[in-house]
C-alpha cells in the first residue's frame, strides 16, 4: 500500500502507562534523566494508533469518526502531536 502521508511509529524503547485516569509517555533517557509526558484523552486516541502502519491521514481519518469531529480541527491537532512526539524522540516515521 501506497501512503500519501508518512507512516509512524512508536521509537524503540518508548514506555507509556495508563494509570486508570491518564496516559503517561516515558520520555528517552537521553533526553533528560526522568521525564513524562501527561497525554490527554485525544492524545491516548492518537498514541493507540501509532502503531507503525497507519499513516497519519489514516489516523486523522479515524479520529474524525471515532470523536465525531470535523478533520479541519483534527489534522492539525494531530500534526502538531506527532510533530511534538518526533521532537522528542518518542515517536518516528516507519517505512510503512
Amino acid at each position: 500500500m501506497t501512503h500519501s502521508t508518512p507512516v509512524w511509529q512508536r521509537s524503540p524503547g518508548t514506555g507509556w502507562t495508563w494509570d486508570g485516569s491518564a496516559a503517561y509517555i516515558a520520555l528517552p533517557a537521553r533526553m533528560t534523566p526522568f521525564a513524562v509526558i501527561r497525554l490527554s484523552d485525544v492524545g491516548v486516541a492518537i498514541w493507540e494508533l501509532i502503531d507503525g502502519l497507519r499513516d497519519e491521514d489514516e489516523i486523522v481519518s479515524e479520529i474524525v469518526r471515532v470523536w465525531e469531529a470535523d478533520e479541519a480541527d483534527v489534522r492539525p491537532t494531530v500534526a502538531s502531536f506527532l510533530d511534538a512526539l518526533a521532537s522528542q524522540g518518542v515517536v518516528q516515521p516507519s517505512d510503512g
